[in-house]
């Protein structure tokens, strides 16, 4: 059975459903529109946030996490929630990011099932395939749980297998992940180098492009309009402009000279 509003709003108060960190259902709040108990779903919150590649002891390291973060297009993270989940051994869940987070273009990689018994945070890899930097912060709202109760307890729940509780991500596990998923600084670099060898501008000039290019890629929404402000700012259509303008003024000379005679 999927537990409705009024049935999560009794197990939490109850506490048969023990769900740490979770804001306070008070009679006149829990039924709101901000209220984490919706019609049939319950909302959970970004906790604390993680980045790969980060040296040990940085910001967004296992040892320091961070509470907000600007996710670049084409960029991963993993999220834990800051509730911490007590599912009793006959109730399951079905985690999905919420609407207002995946119509803004972050792809969550591993939602899905959460078994009986089951102890601890939930955590999430994201990656940005939006236009637009998406903004993680502490608090908002990152995934909709759909909790259903079953007939009777599981026979072995989920620690009754030797399955481990829900836990903080480790450096090994974070290190594995690709903190720019769709290699955006390589594609912004190539199209730049493109662009300006087409142009006849020289390496040197090429290297300062690229790293004006990686300056703006966070924030693109479109890496072909930047290069063409990367153009416009280096003078490429003026330098263009200007050879045509010369080659056109030595024609006119050149028709304007009388033949020479021949012996």
């Amino acid at each position: 059975m999927l537990l409705r509003d009024q049935d999560l709003y009794n197990a939490i108060s109850s506490g048969s459903l023990r769900i740490d960190h979770l804001p306070p259902l008070s009679a006149h709040d829990w039924h709101a529109m901000a209220s984490p108990v919706q019609p049939a779903s319950l909302d959970l919150r970004i906790g604390r946030i993680y980045l790969p590649g980060v040296a040990a002891a940085e910001l967004g390291s296992v040892q320091n996490p961070l509470r907000g973060w600007s996710l670049h297009t084409g960029h991963t993270a993993v999220v834990v929630t800051r509730e911490v989940l007590h599912l009793p051994h006959d109730l399951a869940a079905i985690g999905f990011p919420p609407s207002s987070v995946s119509s803004q273009g972050l792809l969550m990689t591993n939602p899905g099932h959460v078994d009986p018994g089951y102890e601890g945070p939930l955590r999430f890899t994201v990656i940005n395939m939006g236009k637009e930097s998406y903004p993680l912060q502490e608090g908002a709202p990152i995934v909709t749980l759909l909790l259903f109760r079953l007939a009777s307890n599981a026979y072995r729940a989920w620690p009754d297998r030797g399955n481990p509780q829900g836990r903080q991500p480790t450096e090994e596990e974070i290190s594995k992940l690709s903190a720019d998923f769709v290699d955006v600084e390589k594609r912004a670099s190539a199209i730049a180098q493109r662009t300006l060898w087409t142009a006849g501008i020289g390496a040197t000039v090429v290297a300062g492009a690229v790293s004006l290019v990686l300056g703006w890629v966070g924030g693109v929404s479109d890496l072909r309009t930047k290069v063409a402000e990367l153009e416009s700012k280096l003078g490429v259509a003026t330098l263009q402009r200007t050879v045509q303008d010369l080659d056109s003024r030595l024609k006119t000379v050149e028709q304007s000279q009388p033949a020479r005679k021949t012996l």
